[in-house]
């Protein structure tokens, strides 16, 4: 067994204030090394000081040796094995072999961790720390290794947290460094896949770098030679944030339905968040929006009125209906982008409330009432699957017997989730939009059902066998993450939730679905 520890620097950026973060349905991205069966392979060779591993599921890592003593191994440099600082070596398939030669005490070289998005360190494993002490056949080949770890954000250094991989280990942790334990005139070398010389590291707040540093320990005897530390690939969570904002009646104050709220980076293409899923949403009867699972970084929110309306003003101050906002390691989460519009003029109908439902497949139940209707003709109630292109599926007279209460069976083609929309015209011809409903596919294989509401303190999740739902958020109107709930419990506490109005999300099929519930 080759007497060597790795050195490995793994700079993992934790991402930002887990409290403040929703959490994630994603598993853990791995980064792994040359000879790994799978991943991204990082490949070190000899005499690499710099590299930069680009596109690990969305996140570039920059890794770049530090060595202000000119002590790591290359072809050069040899140890006295013949062998030095690599990837896919003595150490086998997906490892990263930092091998130093140390001269004296205090000599160190470290590897720095730089990436480009915040992330959460997972999981970052260092194996081979031991050390050998003067025995009487080697007395110039010994060691004790120490490590050290460090890591940071845009908002300063971020504590890590070491924990021992066997409950035996042969080396002690001293707050954020590790040093072999040392016993004089004794041969504690490891075989490198023994977990008494192994550390986990991992941080429970976001980082941008994460630096390792490897040096002889301060008890050894000054007779040291080359030693190793083995880096295994390490698992991280990019850190992920929401933007979230509402659309709002700047006369009547109440919200908008039928705004389509579009997010764009800066390069002005619409965006997908981590989902795979396109930012575009028409405003419901609630008139909120949020896009969740976004990375770090600068956006570009636009709305196109509803019809009938134009922009009274934006929540910036403007009035151009877009708004530039921003979430980063401090801020992940950016709510309250709020759009107000006002209507263009005076209509012939006022609606006062319009509903539509699945009621079976193919089937919607639509029902609207008005408290005024002047010179109308009809109304037609369209379906669109995009939320742009419309096709009508009935047209209903005006009929004084109605007493403005209208209600209609839909019958439809799709079998998905829709946009309805209800359009009337004057007898003159001339045609209103008065409101557009989104309509999530809940067919009675996939709806979950929440009961009673209003609640006062227990609420039932009653859902059908084949839905696979893990989690199921709580927010507020302001669209802030309240809790989240594990969707395999059917019953959820919220006696300690203040009383208000609140939404219940979840992702069904790749869909975000919103339940409103009123807290007693």
């Amino acid at each position: 067994m080759y007497a060597k520890n790795f050195i490995i620097v793994g700079l993992v950026v934790l991402l930002g204030q887990i409290n403040a973060i929703f959490s994630q349905p994603f598993p853990p991205t791995k980064f792994t090394w040359e000879g790994a069966f799978s991943g991204n392979r990082a490949v070190w060779k000899d005499g690499d000081t710099l590299n930069n591993y680009t596109g690990i599921n969305g996140v570039d890592v920059q890794v770049r040796l530090i060595d202000p003593e000119h002590i790591n191994t290359t072809s050069q440099q040899p140890s006295e094995f013949n062998d030095w600082t690599k990837t896919n070596t003595f150490y086998g398939r997906g490892n990263f072999a930092f091998q130093t030669i140390s001269r004296k005490k205090g000599d160190h070289a470290c590897l720095e961790f730089t990436f480009s998005k915040p992330i959460t360190l997972d999981s970052f494993k260092v194996y081979d720390i031991d050390m050998l002490q003067s025995m009487p056949d080697k007395p110039y080949n010994t060691y004790q290794d120490s490590v050290s770890f460090k890591a940071s954000s845009k908002i300063g250094n971020v504590p890590l947290t070491l924990n021992y991989l066997d409950p035996n280990p042969d080396f002690t942790i001293y707050g954020q460094s590790v040093k072999a334990n040392f016993i004089a005139g004794v041969n504690g070398d490891l075989p490198h896949t023994d977990p008494r010389g192994a550390v986990k590291v991992h941080s429970e707040l976001p980082i941008d770098t994460f630096i390792l540093c490897y040096q002889l320990g301060s008890e050894e005897d000054g007779f040291s030679n080359s030693h190793a530390i083995k880096i295994l690939g390490f698992d991280f969570t990019e850190l992920l944030g929401e933007i979230s904002g509402n659309v709002i009646d700047d006369k009547t104050g109440l919200p908008l339905p039928g705004a389509m709220i579009r997010l764009y980076d800066m390069d002005g293409h619409l965006v997908k968040n981590k989902q795979g899923i396109i930012m575009q949403v028409i405003t419901n009867e609630d008139g909120t929006y949020n896009f969740p699972y976004l990375p770090m970084g600068q956006y570009k929110i636009i709305e196109t009125d509803p019809d009938d309306y134009e922009s009274s003003a934006d929540v910036d101050g403007e009035n151009d209906n877009q708004i530039i906002t921003e979430i980063d390691i401090v801020n992940p989460q950016s709510p309250g982008n709020d759009f107000y519009d006002i209507r263009k003029g005076v209509l012939a109908v006022s609606i006062a409330d319009f509903t539509a439902k699945w009621m079976d497949q193919h089937v919607i139940k639509t029902e609207w009432n008005v408290t005024s209707e002047v010179n109308c003709a009809y109304y037609d109630v369209m379906i669109s699957t995009d939320g742009r292109h419309y096709e009508r599926a009935e047209r209903i007279y005006y009929s004084p017997a109605s007493k403005h209460n209208y209600q209609r069976m839909i019958r439809t083609s799709y079998a998905e989730h829709v946009y309805v929309q209800l359009r009337q015209s004057d007898l003159d011809g001339q045609t209103t939009t008065l409101s557009t409903v989104y309509l999530p596919w809940n067919t009675s294989k996939n709806l979950l059902k929440f009961y009673p509401n209003p609640v006062s303190n227990l609420l039932t999740i009653e859902k059908a066998e084949e839905v696979d739902v893990n989690e199921i958020s709580l927010y507020n109107t302001d669209g802030k993450l309240i809790r989240v709930y594990n969707a395999k419990d059917n019953k959820i506490d919220l006696s300690d939730i203040a009383s208000g109005i609140y939404f219940m999300r979840w992702s069904e099929n790749g869909t975000i679905q919103q339940y409103k519930i009123i807290k007693l």
